[in-house]
């Protein structure tokens, strides 16, 4: 039994980077077309996005490539629309996009603003706008709430998309979010990693 039959899924970073093996956003994509998803493939490579959705095919699984770039807003905004468009809701979002070392980050005495705010703004920001480009198409289509799921790599591993769009607790999220990342940096091996 597919466990994903009739769900639709967008998938943020969908493409694959230079190397060896396959990364995560395929795979995951992959194993979303074997489970019976039908799955928009996004990423900023659309050549990449493109090539994903030729494997997921072959899978079995109906897949779209889209192009969007989580540095921009409107570019994710795009692709929920278009998800929405096309299949008329969505229940899956996994957000699959982050930097670590690309991104220029460093231990704290070499870090640069500019690096830190790329790292913070791909990782943290793009999660973030992918949600709320997610909760707008989930406002703009008619379908029950208790079916939701956004599922985000660096944020939210699996939360009701109702909790996205405001509740009595939500007020203060961004700033737990952001108490999240503080207590991580905290955390000794975070500063002093191997022993140090």
């Amino acid at each position: 039994m597919m466990r994903l039959a009739g769900k639709i899924a967008v998938v943020v970073g969908a493409g694959q980077s230079p190397g060896e093996g396959i990364g995560n956003g395929r795979a995951t994509v992959l194993r979303f077309a074997q489970e019976g998803a039908k799955t928009l493939a996004v990423d900023r490579d659309l050549a990449s996005a493109e090539e994903t959705a030729v494997l997921a095919a072959k899978s079995g699984g109906e897949c779209v490539a889209f192009q969007a770039d989580v540095m921009h807003e409107a570019t994710l905004a795009a692709a929920m629309a278009a998800a929405v468009a096309r299949w008329g809701r969505i229940d899956i979002l996994h957000n699959n996009v982050g930097v670590s070392i690309a991104g220029g980050d460093k231990p704290l005495d070499e870090l640069t603003e500019a690096a830190f705010d790329r790292v913070s703004a791909i990782n943290l920001r793009g999660t973030i706008m992918a949600c709320k480009a997610c909760a707008a198409g989930h406002a703009a289509a008619t379908f029950g709430r208790d079916r939701q799921h956004l599922v985000g790599s660096s944020l939210w591993k699996h939360l009701p998309a109702g909790r996205l769009q405001g509740d009595e607790s939500s007020d203060d999220r961004f700033h737990r979010a952001a108490g999240v990342a503080q207590r991580a940096l905290r955390h000794p091996r975070q500063l002093y990693p191997a022993g140090g």
